[in-house]
């Protein structure tokens, strides 16, 4: 595996071809949302051009599928 925190955006790390999916992390508005909410990946400057207000929050919009950052932390599972 990469060494993960060497890439993506210089503050949070994120990028679109992470070891993991934001689809999978707790950190979304969310279940369903592709907006990010964790305040790293917000104040991330690279991530301006993502950013929108949602439900009175100030998010970043994320790739579901593809998008990872450092601050990736997915949900438990039940058969964890």
């Amino acid at each position: 595996m990469a060494d993960y925190s060497e890439q993506g955006t210089a503050i949070a790390g994120y990028e679109e071809k992470g070891p993991y999916h934001c689809e999978d992390c707790v950190h979304r508005l969310a279940k369903d949302s592709d907006l990010c909410i964790h305040p790293v990946v917000v104040a991330d400057p690279q991530m301006k051009s993502r950013l929108t207000q949602a439900g009175g929050k100030l998010a970043a919009r994320i790739n579901l599928e593809h998008g990872c950052c450092s601050y990736v932390k997915q949900e438990k599972r039940d058969s964890d």
